[in-house]
């Protein structure tokens, strides 16, 4: 076995156009108000769990994760929307089915193919994120389960990236003497987080001139991972 890879999911695996912003617009027009998500953004830059990774929460389920960010959205809804408080609350009531409506997602073309090779390799795959509490189901309407060993969302484990925490349960799930590499597409949530725990980790997507290890898509995945082990080896 080559050893683990995490992966990151949103914007590494597959994307949601408009991510929160787009869903909040959604949300609107369903109370007849049209609003660029680009209106939305400024009052979404705070108040989501992993804007605060530092705090982790204990036993914390399903519906209070989503009851904790209504006042959010509600509030992007009244002030970015221009909705009045009674259908600001019925908007943001829906929001969670438009987020994790399947539909709403895109699969990046090269990540089957990757991940298909890779497994051919003997690499094994588990998902970290900070993400829904519903993304084990997202990832099985997308058709991605079958590739993936475990699913750890931050919103079922109460642990955000970069947290050190997050990183010990993929070690936990995965042992201590097998290789483990970070793949997500955030410099600090993924590389930093998985530099800290000591993984070395391979930034994808959006390049960030002070990383080690960087692949612009998903395709050339395999000869990095073999880069990097071959590194490893010649260290020690």
């Amino acid at each position: 076995m080559a050893g683990y890879l995490i992966w990151d999911f949103d914007d590494t695996l597959a994307r949601r156009d408009g991510r929160w912003s787009g869903a909040l617009a959604q949300a609107a027009a369903t109370e007849g108000v049209a609003v660029d998500a680009a209106a939305l953004k400024p009052y979404l830059r705070e108040g989501f769990p992993w804007h605060l990774p530092e705090t982790v929460r204990v036993d914390e389920a399903a519906e209070a994760w989503w009851a904790r960010l209504e006042l959010l959205f509600i509030t992007a809804l009244e002030s970015g929307a221009g909705l009045a408080h009674e259908a600001a609350v019925r908007a943001a009531d829906r929001v969670k089915a438009i987020y994790c409506e399947p539909t709403g997602w895109e699969v990046f073309a090269d990540v089957v193919p990757a991940l298909e090779r890779l497994s051919a390799a003997g690499w094994r795959h588990v998902i970290l994120s900070n993400h829904v509490p519903e993304l084990a189901d997202l990832v099985a309407a997308l058709g991605l389960t079958p590739h993936f060993e475990i699913i750890f969302t931050s919103g079922l484990t109460g642990v955000e990236k970069p947290h050190p925490s997050a990183f010990r349960m993929v070690r936990q799930h995965a042992r201590d003497d097998v290789r483990i590499v970070m793949i997500g597409d955030r410099w600090v949530a993924d590389v930093g987080g998985a530099s800290a725990a000591g993984l070395e980790a391979v930034l994808v997507r959006k390049h960030h001139p002070e990383a080690r290890w960087f692949c612009e898509d998903l395709g050339g995945l395999a000869e990095v991972l073999d880069a990097i082990g071959r590194g490893n080896f010649e260290e020690k």
